[in-house]
C-alpha cells in the first residue's frame, strides 16, 4: 500500500513530498496467499483420502489438516510481531503438533499418521507458493525497457 505524505522540515515549511510504503501489505499477501493455499491442498487431500480410503482415515486427515492451518496461523501471527522488543519467533504453535499426537493416543477414531500427512499438508503449500512465486516473474525486472533498445 502506498500513500504520499510530505516532508516537512520546520514549522509551516513542507520540502519534498515523499512516497509512505506499507512494508506489511506484501507480507500480508503472502500470508494469505499460504493459507488459501494450504486451505485448498487440505481439501483435495480430505477428498483424495476419503475416496481412496475410509472414513476414519479422512477424518484423521482433516483433523490434521486443521492443526497445519491453526499452526501456520499462528506461527505468521509470531512472524509479523517480530522487530523491536520482540527477538525471536514464539513457541506457542508448537503446542498444536504436540496436541495432535496426544490427540491421536487418546482417541481411537483419530489415526496418527492420517493427521501427521493432514498437519504437514502446509509444507507443499509454501513449496507452491514460491515455486509459483519464481515461475511467474515480474515483466518489468526481465525484459529491457522499449528505450534501451534504441
Amino acid at each position: 500500500m502506498v500513500t504520499s505524505s510530505p516532508v516537512v522540515s520546520s514549522p509551516g515549511e513542507v520540502l519534498v513530498t515523499g512516497l509512505v510504503i506499507d512494508p506489511m501489505a506484501e507480507y500480508r499477501s503472502l500470508q494469505r496467499r499460504l493459507l488459501l493455499f494450504t486451505l485448498g491442498l487440505s481439501a483435495l487431500a480430505v477428498l483424495v483420502a476419503g475416496w481412496r480410503f475410509n472414513g476414519p482415515t479422512a477424518l484423521s486427515v482433516a483433523i490434521g489438516s486443521m492443526g497445519g492451518l491453526v499452526y501456520l496461523f499462528l506461527l505468521s501471527r509470531s512472524v509479523q510481531k517480530l522487530g523491536g522488543t520482540n527477538k525471536q519467533v514464539g513457541k506457542v504453535q508448537l503446542l498444536v503438533p504436540v496436541t495432535l499426537v496426544l490427540l491421536s493416543t487418546r482417541w481411537p477414531l483419530l489415526q496418527l499418521l492420517p493427521a501427521l500427512i493432514g498437519f504437514l499438508i502446509y509444507k507443499p503449500a509454501v513449496i507452491i507458493s514460491t515455486a509459483l512465486d519464481l515461475w511467474i516473474v515480474k515483466p518489468a525486472a526481465n525484459s529491457p525497457s522499449p528505450s534501451s533498445n534504441a
